[in-house]
């Protein structure tokens, strides 16, 4: 239902999920069956307000791939509020300076590849 919800950008569905946590042990971090996030799946959907929801509860290696995917099929909207919104507490404990740049790597090669300057 959470992923299916993602999907569908349906935000109320995804709060309930998100906030029934505790009570259902909901991994907030799932893939379907393709190795899609929730957050992927959101940003499929161009809900705004799902992708905003979602970048505050998700691990950085979802939000990492997710961001990716928003380069790489245009959704240069998504990309500007995914980079401007502050990253959850417990990504800081992972990022280093070898993940910033492999981050980093990764965007200029998928923007190159999908944004030539030709």
């Amino acid at each position: 239902m959470y992923l299916n919800a993602a999907a569908l950008g349906d935000v109320p569905i995804i709060r309930q999920s998100l906030e029934e946590t505790n009570e259902i042990s909901l991994n907030v971090n799932c893939v379907d069956y393709m190795g899609r996030s929730a957050l992927h799946l959101a940003v499929d959907s161009e809900s705004m307000e799902a992708v905003e929801l979602l970048l505050d509860r998700i691990n950085f290696e979802c939000i990492e791939e997710s961001l990716l995917h928003a380069i790489s099929k245009g959704a240069t909207k998504i990309v500007k509020v995914s980079l401007k919104m502050p990253l959850p507490g417990h990504c800081w404990m992972v990022i280093g300076e070898s993940m910033e740049s492999r981050l980093l790597d990764k965007i200029t090669t998928v923007t190159r590849k999908h944004f030539p300057m030709h």
